[in-house]
């Protein structure tokens, strides 16, 4: 129900943050996750055919405690499969409270550091290629007061993806902008 609204309402942004967590299945039980990765790729199919061109956010732990080289490595390949418009990855560290933390943490600081760095890879691959789709397009944008210290502005469109441009006269609006160019990580784009 919610992607069909979102497919046809023009007011609900095309962009999902789903918590992956872990693209492994031992490691989601672990964490006590009522989903499987199969079942995750399976809803973000289903919301590509409803939504094209649908942003997907997500948050990965990586090093959660017991995590195996080959369950870091399932993560991975669901992260490719998946193909993040942004992540956030968190290195597994201990709370208080948690079921978790009475759970042995068997990886070491370093490993969790290099399951990031090389996760973080995937992701801002895929982040940037879903960027670069986007060049010469026109995109709504929901302006920001917000000036940088490149003298741009910026806004985000409804697929969570930031946008830099001169013109601030339309702070809190919404308006089309035309993107220019992908360059540096960064869409350039002007109002139309």
């Amino acid at each position: 129900d919610l992607l069909s609204l979102m497919s046809s309402n023009p007011k609900v942004c095309r962009h999902l943050h789903l918590p992956l967590q872990s693209g492994d299945n031992d490691v989601l039980r672990r964490m006590n996750r009522p989903y499987t990765a199969e079942q995750f790729l399976d809803f973000v199919q289903k919301a590509r055919e409803i939504i094209p061109g649908i942003g997907i956010t997500t948050d990965i732990i990586v090093g959660f405690p017991g995590e195996t080289e080959q369950e870091f490595e399932n993560t991975c390949d669901t992260a490719v499969k998946v193909q993040f418009s942004k992540a956030h990855i968190f290195r597994y560290s201990p709370r208080s409270g948690t079921a978790a933390y009475n759970m042995h943490d068997s990886v070491s600081p370093q490993e969790k550091e290099r399951r990031s760095s090389l996760l973080s890879q995937i992701t801002n691959a895929s982040a940037n290629r879903f960027m670069q789709a986007l060049a010469g397009s026109d995109v709504n944008v929901l302006v920001e007061s917000k000036k940088y210290n490149n003298g741009l502005y910026s806004g985000l469109t409804d697929t969570y993806v930031r946008v830099f441009f001169k013109e601030s006269e339309y702070c809190g609006k919404i308006v089309k902008v035309h993107i220019n160019e992908y360059a540096n990580g960064r869409l350039i784009g002007v109002i139309s």
